[in-house]
Formats: structure tokens, C-alpha cells, sequence
């Protein structure tokens, strides 16, 4: 691929995303506890209730089974120091 395609797609990105994902991560951030934040990312929520748009075609119910093993594991996931020990 030319390598203007990926100035094109690194411009695009900027211009239209990386505001947006960075208000994400700062809206998660500042929860005041760790189970909160683990329950809206878990239903793929956001400011006002709002369901992320890279998640819209996950089913809900499915988002809800996710956060009932995530908060089962709340304590485990404090401990992890670094993203390598999350995953």
C-alpha cells in the first residue's frame, strides 16, 4: 500500500477518533471506584448511559454476563499492576 494511505488513515484517525477515545478513558478514570468502573466498561457504557460505539452489536444480556465474571473477579483484576498481568 502507498504509504500516503497510511498518513491518510493516521490523519483520519486523528481528526475523528482519538478526542473521543480519549474522553472515553478519561470518563472511566474518573470513577470513583474501581467496581464502578468495572461495571460501565463491562455493559460498554459511558457518560449518560451511552453504549460505545465499537460495542453496539454485542447483545446486552451478553454485556451482562460479562460483568457478573468481571466483578466476580474485582479482586484480582486491583492486584494487576500492568496490563500484561489483566490479560
Amino acid at each position: 500500500m502507498p504509504a500516503n494511505f497510511f498518513e491518510r488513515f493516521i490523519r483520519h484517525y486523528d481528526r475523528y477518533h482519538r478526542v473521543r477515545i480519549g474522553d472515553e478513558e478519561d470518563w472511566f478514570r474518573s470513577q470513583p471506584t474501581l467496581r464502578d468502573t468495572i461495571s460501565w466498561a463491562a455493559r460498554a457504557r459511558w457518560r449518560g448511559g451511552k453504549k460505545l460505539d465499537h460495542q453496539l452489536r454485542l447483545k446486552n444480556s451478553d454485556l451482562a454476563q460479562a460483568e457478573d465474571a468481571l466483578l466476580g473477579a474485582e479482586q484480582s483484576i486491583a492486584r494487576c499492576c500492568k496490563f500484561d498481568e489483566l490479560l
